[in-house]
């Protein structure tokens, strides 16, 4: 079985919009009659944290994040098995038929992101103001909201192949530029083919 034609990580701060990006390129994708999943490495993690607030007998959506938990869940998986994360990511990326796969919580450097760059992962960054980040967090429902975080730093040493700025409030302009985005990369990909 050929693996995904396309695979694109998407990494940024919290509230930059990755996943708003990868939505619409999984849209795009789908127009032109291509399969397209979203992987996330934090699966686990939100399986764990739902653990916790079912304990705690707090009903959660499925991906509302308490930022502190999460990154304390990776923390302590990786104390246990330094890739657990990556592995589970690796599983779920060799069971996928998808023609393009799109990854946008990579937040580790050292551990996940060579498991994807092994897996031919290109990265695009998304830029965001840090108080435009902080609105969307607000407003987005996560159970503890942080702009900033121990892993901001940490995704700053990933090598970027693209860059998209979502510092406007104008949804139309995002899906502008990811369309051109998509355009250029998909073009890219099918001379290399």
């Amino acid at each position: 079985m050929p693996g995904p034609k396309i695979k694109l990580c998407i990494i940024a701060p919290a509230g930059a919009g990755k996943s708003t990006v990868a939505r619409l390129i999984s849209e795009r994708a789908q127009e032109r009659g291509l399969s397209c999943a979203v992987i996330k490495l934090a699966e686990p993690l939100y399986d764990i944290q739902a653990k916790f607030y079912d304990t705690a007998r707090v009903s959660i959506g499925r991906y509302q994040q308490n930022h502190g938990l999460l990154e304390s869940i990776a923390d302590h998986l990786r104390s246990i098995d330094k890739w657990s994360i990556a592995n589970h990511f690796k599983e779920r990326y060799l069971a996928t038929e998808a023609d393009i796969v799109i990854n946008d919580d990579l937040r580790d450097s050292d551990i996940d992101w060579p498991v994807l760059q092994e897996l031919g992962f290109s990265v695009l960054y998304v830029e965001a103001s840090e108080i435009i980040r902080h609105t969307r967090l607000q407003g987005r429902g996560d159970l503890e909201v942080s702009a900033t975080s121990k892993l901001d730093a940490i995704i700053k040493r990933i090598p970027v192949d693209f860059t998209i700025d979502n510092s406007s409030e104008s949804l139309e302009e995002l899906i502008e530029t990811v369309d051109e985005l998509f355009d250029t990369y998909l073009s890219a990909y099918e001379c290399l083919s």
